[in-house]
């Protein structure tokens, strides 16, 4: 999904013939069909994406399988609108020029603000910051070369969770201050309350899949930590 909004997003594509390593912009009306195909896909995948999250409306404790897959797209949307929002902000005199722009601007903000209300609730419980990586398995993702791409990326959320959360507490930005408020204090404060277990003050557990760390069984190997 994010690799589909930045297309949209962007101003100008590049294309590279195979045989040069020369770049030229792709031509406007390629951009501009691909960003048409690229927005009917985002429309499809958000409209997917939210008839899942409509399973979990009730705010409880998430099934070990799911917790990861919706932690990882919850953070897509987090900050899919929270840059839509910030275009639409800084796009502010095209409100003359399109009649449905405050339209779009208040239904993307009131989206985005749910989509933060909707992580608080459920991430605020400790039960659901021990992600076990159970969709990585060989059952749900065959492909190794896959399992360990998608699983270097969790280590990488891992590394910079802290400094993720330490660079929202401190930014004077509208959008980041309501980041903070309505996802960032409670996760680090339910992360905090950990203290008495002898962890860091900021953490997540990660609990790995045997088929993509063989042998690991222990899920203080891994943790969500900043």
């Amino acid at each position: 999904m994010r690799c589909m909004y930045r297309i949209w997003r962007v101003d100008t594509l590049y294309w590279r013939h195979a045989q040069t390593s020369h770049h030229s912009p792709l031509p406007p009306f390629i951009h501009a069909e691909l960003r048409q195909i690229v927005k009917s896909a985002l429309e499809s995948c958000e409209r997917d994406i939210f008839n899942e999250l409509d399973k979990f409306l009730k705010p409880s404790g998430i099934p070990a399988k799911d917790r990861a897959p919706m932690w990882a797209a919850l953070w897509q949307l987090i900050f899919t609108f929270k840059d839509l929002t910030q275009t639409f902000k800084e796009a502010g005199r095209l409100a003359n020029v399109h009649p449905a722009f405050d339209a779009c601007t208040t239904a993307t903000e009131q989206l985005y603000v749910a989509i933060m209300s909707f992580y608080g609730s459920h991430y605020r419980q400790a039960s659901n910051l021990k992600v076990s990586l159970q969709c990585l398995d060989s059952t749900h993702m065959p492909s190794s070369t896959l399992r360990h791409e998608v699983g270097d990326i969790f280590q990488h959320a891992r590394h910079e969770r802290g400094a993720f959360h330490e660079y929202i507490q401190t930014s004077p930005n509208e959008l980041d201050r309501l980041l903070k408020t309505l996802v960032v204090d409670l996760e680090v404060k339910r992360l905090g309350n950990r203290r008495g277990r002898g962890r860091a003050p900021v953490e997540m557990v990660l609990i790995p899949s045997p088929d993509l760390y063989p042998g690991s069984d222990d899920e203080d190997d891994m943790e969500m930590a900043g």
